[in-house]
């Protein structure tokens, strides 16, 4: 049974047609995290996704997601497809506090340089660190995506709006070494393969986070605390701030602005030692 066909054409039935591509594109993005069947999805999973894909987004856009996610549980419970829905018992904040990124400090970032990992562990590691790609975008990469002459890597950002990132010199020399090293079918075979096609968002934040392990960081690591240090690293260096965005793919200077509040929190933190 192809459940999502079947979950659409109820929709279809009874919301506008906005509704049913809204809610079907959110449940969709959900399903390429998860990997597996969306029936047999734990409260955990939903809580591993807000915390890694919608760090960004804002409270309305999480309350979209979360809608369209009621809307598939509670009709595959009505049709006894799953007993009980995950987002039973999910409390999630109304207002979520404008908090600072998680950034690593310079020594870390060195721990985590010093480690020593595969070539496709590294080749992961530094597209976030030193590119600062998002999760999805590095498990949706194909090895077209990488031009080792040019040293660039074309990326699929938000809303498929397409940007072109420099390699640092570490960056090159990690994709070269994977992309000699690992076997492809041609440019759009996955730069990463996994189970079935491109490995899975999930399986890369696991990557990650055994990684900080490796390093001896005392807090979790995750995509999103490379990504927000990687932009940090470069206001730092006086970056201008339309570059940063254009770098992150943010589609509003507004989102891109809260990391200028980590340097002045820096900065500010720098000056109390004086006293």
């Amino acid at each position: 049974m192809d459940y999502l066909a079947e979950w659409e054409r109820y929709m279809k039935a009874i919301y506008a047609k906005g509704t049913v591509k809204s809610y079907l594109y959110g449940v969709q993005r959900f399903h390429q995290f998860v990997g597996g069947s969306l029936l047999e999805v734990t409260p955990q999973d939903i809580q591993d996704f807000i915390g890694q894909e919608c760090q960004e987004w804002a409270q309305s856009t999480l309350r979209w997601f979360l809608g369209s996610l009621r809307c598939f549980y509670e009709w595959a419970s009505q049709g006894g497809l799953v007993e009980v829905s995950p987002l039973n018992g999910l409390t999630i904040p109304r207002k979520r506090s404008r908090r600072l990124p998680k950034v690593l400090s310079a020594e870390e970032v060195e721990r985590l340089l010093r480690c020593e990992l595969s070539t496709r562990d590294q080749a992961i590691l530094l597209l976030m660190l030193d590119a600062g790609l998002r999760l999805t975008e590095v498990s949706h990469l194909v090895r077209g995506n990488v031009d080792l002459q040019r040293r660039t890597v074309l990326v699929s950002g938000k809303g498929e709006k397409e940007r072109m990132v420099p390699l640092s010199e570490r960056l090159h020399e990690a994709l070269e070494a994977w992309v000699y090293e690992s076997a492809g079918n041609g440019p759009q075979s996955p730069l990463f393969p996994g189970y079935k096609g491109h490995i899975k968002p999930r399986g890369i934040g696991y990557i990650i986070e055994r990684i900080g392990e490796k390093a001896g960081l005392e807090q979790r690591l995750s995509p999103h605390c490379l990504r927000h240090t990687f932009a940090t690293r470069l206001l730092r260096r006086d970056v201008n701030l339309r570059v940063v965005q254009e770098l992150l793919g943010h589609a509003n200077l507004a989102t891109t602005q809260i990391y200028t509040h980590v340097v002045a929190a820096d900065m500010a933190e720098a000056i109390q030692k004086l006293d």
